[in-house]
């Protein structure tokens, strides 16, 4: 928690995922895309344009070769604050417990699909996915994270986010006004994920 002058809290929810580049990794940045990849998806769609909560949301994931981050950051002012926590609980818990329609497994297939459809004809994008694969010495193709996205369904995709989000290790960075006082409002928050 860090305290500044602003009326506004960056705020980062954190989990540990696993390393390297498998087919794990690519389940975890589906359900990244599930959350956010776009301004028809949940968190930007209930968080933002519903409710008017945050300046901006985003769901993000970095891999690399030992260890892996999901992350969520928002950008929210200090009387929003706790109504943030609330309905990012909610989505959260829903996530967590509910598995998606079909319909939003096959949106978020066709996205993604799509992007990696893509990667080898912009030379920078496949350049950058080379590097990375040769770092995570990985030998995991375009052609297998399409076969993994293939073969995602509600159930198997609703297993990797029971899994993601029953790490014991979960973090949290709040920067903003008098934030060592919002400390009740985010224990609350880790509390409601449990149950």
């Amino acid at each position: 928690l860090q305290n500044n002058l602003d009326n506004q809290y960056n705020l980062k929810f954190l989990l540990p995922t696993v390393g390297g580049f498998s087919s794990e990794v690519v389940m975890l940045t589906f359900l990244q895309r599930l959350l956010d990849d776009g301004i028809c998806t949940r968190l930007p769609a209930n968080i933002r344009e519903k409710h008017g909560l945050v300046y901006d949301i985003s769901c993000e994931t970095q891999f690399f070769k030992e260890v892996g981050t999901f992350a969520i950051d928002a950008l929210v002012s200090e009387d929003l604050f706790e109504e943030l926590l609330e309905k990012l609980s909610i989505e959260l818990h829903r996530i967590i417990n509910e598995k998606p329609s079909q319909a939003e497994i096959e949106h978020i297939k066709y996205r993604y699909i799509f992007d990696l459809k893509q990667i080898k004809q912009n030379p920078s994008r496949f350049l950058n996915r080379e590097v990375n694969l040769f770092y995570n010495t990985s030998s995991y193709s375009i052609e297998d994270e399409i076969k993994t996205i293939e073969s995602i369904t509600p159930e198997t995709f609703h297993d990797i986010v029971k899994k993601a989000f029953s790490v014991e290790k979960k973090g949290f960075a709040l920067v903003g006004p008098r934030a060592k006082k919002r400390k009740k409002a985010l224990e609350h928050f880790f509390a409601q994920l449990k149950q």
